[in-house]
């Protein structure tokens, strides 16, 4: 198996490189898909203090991450060139971040190949464009990682490092709120149970439970992710405070509820683009309120409809062809969690499992229907594909389990082995690069 493992990950390396050397060559376009805005950024991050940047239409970790490879002497071609091989760098270091944490209590053949997948199918288109992906996918999982852990065992310690790591996801792509308050729900949630539980210990109606120390109690958990959360972001919002008056400046908080992307252009024209938008009172710019009093509930489910067809357009039918290996592991997995439910009903009674099951299913869900409702302004792949690591990373802990309870699942009359599902996909991942590797990465653009 040892032999195995390194011969997969040297191909994968391998293969990696050369698909990015051919996307490399093929992303010559620097306005396309606001790669010239983030240079824009990343020349003006070098000037003046963090966050200070007037644009608030892009976060600045990432610029400020580029400006560090900027040269005065360079030309727009030569900084953009630089910019592309730094970001295959970035690639790199996020893929051997996201098998470090793979190899952390999984099988290793399971993890090598769900990295070799990530490599193939994602990565390699992504890597060689001047934009946040890369590096906010990387940051994002160990953020998503992290607050999965602090929703199982809640910790002070815990709380930290997710609320840090919440805060530089932020400062990278400030989609991520909708995960923040997720977690903070959790928590809440996880309190208010242990409260009842306690309750009605003292009534005689349950067992008495243990009342954990203060410093792994989920309120306190709450209290201290959000204070790191907003003690990392303090200086981006100081600095919007200062130039707009405003602790938050989103133009997509307005942007989300507009019916198209001509309307977004029309409004930024209507207040004086981005720097009037901020000023505008609230009252006066798009939002849930304005939406339904001139919308019903037909025009929203019409709206995720659409949505619907174009992330199934974009994802399975013009994807780069992640899309496939993620529903083989969600149809194998689904098979044996319901071949072996009532295992999977004792897992949900376990402490805090529940919760972090509400987690995951709610970020999920939740997130693919947020970005349902803005493929009417946005429809590229970039923003869902944030999902991609997380969904790879609980295929494999699932995997795992199954393997070390020694499960056995009917599949079409075929009983197999949990440890069945990797060479499935491994099965998969070679005909992918038989067929439609080489031919993708030559021809199909990585930057939307």
């Amino acid at each position: 198996m040892k032999t195995a493992v390194i011969f997969l990950l040297a191909a994968t390396v391998a293969l990696f490189l050369w698909g990015a050397g051919m996307q490399f060559q093929r992303n010559r376009d620097m306005t396309r898909t606001d790669q010239s805005a983030y240079m824009d950024y990343a020349k003006k991050s070098l000037t003046v203090p963090f966050g200070f940047v007037p644009s608030r239409n892009y976060m600045p970790l990432y610029p400020a991450v580029m400006s560090w490879f900027y040269r005065e002497a360079d030309s727009d071609a030569e900084y953009f060139e630089r910019g592309k091989l730094v970001n295959i760098g970035i690639a790199l270091l996020t893929l051997a971040l996201f098998y470090g944490v793979l190899l952390r209590n999984n099988h290793r053949w399971d993890a090598t190949v769900a990295v070799s997948v990530a490599a193939l199918s994602m990565a390699v288109f992504k890597a060689p464009c001047f934009q946040p992906e890369m590096l906010f996918f990387g940051i994002s999982f160990l953020m998503f990682v992290a607050q999965l852990h602090l929703i199982l065992r809640p910790s002070w310690q815990a709380a930290a490092i997710a609320g840090i790591l919440s805060g530089f996801a932020y400062l990278t792509k400030g989609s991520v709120p909708p995960m923040i308050a997720l977690t903070i729900l959790c928590l809440v949630g996880r309190s208010v149970e242990n409260l009842l539980r306690r309750r009605a210990s003292r009534t005689g109606l349950n067992p008495a439970t243990v009342r954990p120390g203060l410093g792994k109690a989920p309120w306190v958990a709450a209290i201290v992710f959000s204070a790191a959360l907003l003690i990392t972001v303090s200086p981006f919002l100081r600095a919007s405070k200062q130039m707009y008056g405003r602790w938050i400046c989103e133009n997509n908080a307005y942007f989300f509820w507009c019916d198209s992307w001509t309307e977004c252009q029309a409004l930024m024209a209507s207040v004086g683009q981005e720097q009037g938008l901020y000023r505008t009172p609230s009252s006066e710019l798009p939002g849930p309120i304005t939406y339904w009093r001139t919308h019903s509930l037909g025009d929203a489910g019409a709206r995720i409809a659409e949505g619907c067809r174009r992330l199934y357009q974009q994802h399975i039918q013009w994807g780069y062809g992640y899309a496939k290996f993620i529903m083989v592991y969600a149809v194998c997995l689904a098979f044996i969690a319901y071949q072996r439910r009532k295992d999977v009903r004792t897992w949900l009674a376990g402490d805090g499992h529940k919760w972090a099951a509400l987690y995951s299913c709610g970020l999920f869900a939740g997130f693919l229907l947020l970005c349902t409702w803005y493929t009417a302004i946005d429809n590229s792949r970039r923003f869902t594909l944030v999902l991609f690591y997380p969904a790879l990373y609980l295929s494999v802990k699932g995997l795992t389990a199954a393997v070390n309870a020694d499960v056995e699942w009917n599949l079409f009359g075929s009983k197999l082995k949990a440890s069945a599902v990797s060479s499935i996909v491994l099965l998969l991942l070679l005909q992918y690069v038989i067929f439609e590797f080489f031919y993708r990465v030559q021809f199909m653009d990585g930057t939307y």
